[in-house]
């Protein structure tokens, strides 16, 4: 049988965050997509660019905006990176809060014949989130944290990534957990570190899964439960998170099998969004004393 790591040697780097308006855009990129298509069809490529220019010209960063994505992503337009660029940029110089954030992933992460630039990614970020947009605050986080574009600061990684994560974004919420348990930027919390790794877990973060199984098997930062720690290990490990299956086969092992039962339950009824339920009438709900993490 295999002997469990420590939980430090368990320790899950913060995740890349850059890219997150691929996911935080989802919807509006497909919006995109089916106006630009359609309004190409009726236009013109030739006279929808115009009208477009000529309204970013008068103001509207909207129009810049769905420029720039279009050229992005090349939904009726052909993909161009560098003229998605110019139209993102000039959408940001407008203010627009998104527009600054894929200028700012542009940057980032470069792209087709645009250099990385750390510096101006940075630059980018905090003027989105300066306006208040969540997943702005979640790189610019990041950025702090790991010292990209600007001097590292763990504190200052904190306050971003709390503003991301009281949105809701869900990666800010895992980061924010990893900060507090691991007393990085801020004084170590376990209970804070384990009502982090809820909120991200109950949102399908799969490190988070594990984390939270991990804090209910040993009982730190939250009353030990064995058949949560089971069934949020059992998530992680669906997600074949790294020593997830080591971690849930460890706990198996201290279960019994109306115990392990409910825990697969648990699993398979749990849906994105919602925490678990253990049945009051489980033998396990308190755990058992038995069931500690071996070094």
């Amino acid at each position: 049988m295999m002997k469990l790591p420590n939980l430090t040697m368990l320790f899950i780097a913060m995740l890349p965050l850059y890219g997150c308006d691929d996911h935080s855009s989802e919807a509006k990129t497909e919006e995109t997509a089916v106006k630009v298509e359609y309004l190409v069809q009726d236009e013109g490529e030739e006279n929808l660019t115009k009208k477009w220019k000529e309204w970013s010209e008068q103001g509207n960063s909207g129009a810049s905006l769905e420029l720039a994505r279009s050229y992005k992503y090349g939904f009726g337009l052909p993909k161009d990176s560098a003229k998605a660029m110019k139209w993102y940029q000039k959408a940001a110089e407008q203010g627009n809060a998104e527009a600054q954030l894929s200028l700012g992933i542009m940057y980032g992460e470069g792209d087709e014949g645009i250099p990385k630039d750390s510096a101006k990614a940075f630059e980018w970020y905090q003027k989105s989130a300066n306006q208040g947009n969540a997943n702005a605050q979640l790189n610019l986080g990041y950025m702090y944290g790991n010292g990209e574009g600007v001097p590292k600061d763990s504190a200052k990684a904190v306050e971003w990534y709390q503003k991301a994560a009281e949105q809701g974004v869900a990666k800010a919420q895992f980061n924010l957990g990893l900060r507090y348990g691991n007393g990085e930027g801020v004084p170590k919390n376990s209970a804070k570190a384990v009502e982090w790794y809820q909120k991200a877990a109950e949102q399908g973060v799969a490190e988070a899964q594990l984390y939270l199984g991990i804090r209910y098997y040993k009982g730190e930062g939250i009353s030990k439960n064995n058949v949560y720690a089971y069934s949020w290990a059992n998530l992680a490990a669906a997600q074949n998170v790294e020593h997830a299956q080591d971690v849930r086969n460890d706990i198996e092992e201290k279960l019994t099998n109306a115990e392990i039962t409910e825990g697969q339950r648990l699993s398979s009824n749990w849906k994105k969004g919602n925490p678990l339920v253990v049945n009051d009438s489980s033998s396990s709900a308190t755990g058992r004393p038995e069931g500690i993490l071996r070094k």
